[in-house]
C-alpha cells in the first residue's frame, strides 16, 4: 500500500508496514489511522503474533480447527450452578438440625459437539517402516535428527537404488474417510522437485496396490518442510493398513528423514 504525498510530483511512498499512521497526501487522511478507515484491521482478525500496520493480531488458528472448518469455533454454553439444600439431623431425641448447601456447578458443553480434528498416523519414534524396505535402501530409526519428540524415520537410500517404493509401514486398519489431509514432517539430504516422491496410502500390504498417490512436492535440502497433501476424495480410505514413500525419478544417494505422520480434517 502507498501514497502520493503532496508535493512529490505523484511520486508513491510506501505506508510503513508497522505503523497505522495514515498521514495526508493527496487524499484527505485520516487523524485515527488506518484502523479509523478500516473497521477490518482489528487484532481479533489478524492472526497471533503478526503485526499489520501497528495492530497486533489475537486471532489464534488452531482453536478454529476445532471441528475442522474456517468459521468461528461453535459456542460454549456454561449452565447456572445450582445450590443443592440437605438436612441432617443432630439428635434424633430433640429434633436438631442443621442445613447444608452444596454447590452443584454443571459440566460446560459446546453445541455442536466437537470432534477429533487430526488423527496420528506414526509418531516415528520407533522402527515402523519396515514392512517393505527396496533393494539398496536402509531403513532404521534416528535419534539424531528428528523434527518432534526424539526421534524420525530414516531411508538411507543408495545409488544404486531403483525407482519404485521406498518402504512402507504397517498399521492396524485405520478409517481415513471423514479425513482431508495428510500431513507430516520430512526432509532430504539433496534438493527434491516436485513429483519426485510419493507418498502412498494402501488397503493392502505394502503398498503393493495404492489407494492414494500424493505428490510430495519440491524440498529443500537440508531442511524440515511440513508438507499438507490432500486426500481429494477419500471414500476408499476406510481401512488404509499401509503407507509409504516411493521414488518416481531416480536421485542418486540421498537421505530421507520422515517424522510426525497423520490424518487431518483442516488444512
Amino acid at each position: 500500500m502507498s501514497y502520493p504525498p503532496q508535493g512529490t510530483g505523484g511520486a508513491l511512498v510506501a505506508l510503513n508496514p508497522a505503523l497505522n499512521a495514515y498521514p495526508k497526501g493527496r487524499h484527505a487522511g485520516n487523524p485515527g489511522g488506518l484502523s479509523a478507515v478500516d473497521v477490518d484491521l482489528v487484532p481479533a482478525n489478524v492472526k497471533f503474533p503478526m503485526n499489520i500496520f501497528g495492530v497486533v493480531g489475537t486471532m489464534v488458528a488452531w482453536i478454529f480447527d476445532m471441528l475442522a472448518e474456517t468459521s468461528l469455533p461453535p459456542p460454549l454454553h456454561v449452565p447456572i450452578p445450582t445450590i443443592v439444600e440437605s438436612h441432617t439431623n443432630l439428635d434424633a431425641g430433640n429434633g436438631g438440625q442443621i442445613s447444608a448447601h452444596t454447590l452443584a456447578p454443571p459440566i460446560p458443553s459446546l453445541t455442536p459437539a466437537t470432534e477429533l480434528s487430526m488423527l496420528l498416523i506414526d509418531d516415528c519414534e520407533a522402527l515402523t517402516w519396515n514392512e517393505f524396505v527396496g533393494a539398496n535402501v536402509v531403513s532404521t530409526l534416528d535419534n539424531v535428527v528428528f523434527q518432534i519428540g526424539a526421534g524420525s524415520a530414516k531411508l538411507d537410500v543408495a545409488v544404486a537404488a531403483a525407482n519404485g517404493r521406498l518402504a512402507t509401514a504397517a498399521h492396524a486398519a485405520m478409517d481415513l474417510t471423514a479425513y482431508n489431509f495428510i500431513k507430516l514432517w520430512i526432509r532430504s539430504s539433496v534438493t527434491i522437485n516436485s513429483a519426485d516422491l510419493v507418498f502412498l496410502l494402501d488397503d493392502s500390504a505394502q503398498c503393493a496396490s495404492p489407494i492414494k498417490s500424493l505428490n510430495l512436492g519440491a524440498l529443500v535440502a537440508a531442511t524440515w518442510t511440513q508438507v499438507t497433501l490432500a486426500l481429494g476424495d477419500a471414500s476408499g480410505l476406510g481401512a488404509v493398513i499401509s503407507y509409504g514413500v516411493t521414488m518416481v525419478v531416480d536421485k542418486g544417494a540421498f537421505i530421507l528423514n520422515i517424522d510426525q505422520v497423520r490424518a487431518t480434517k483442516g488444512a
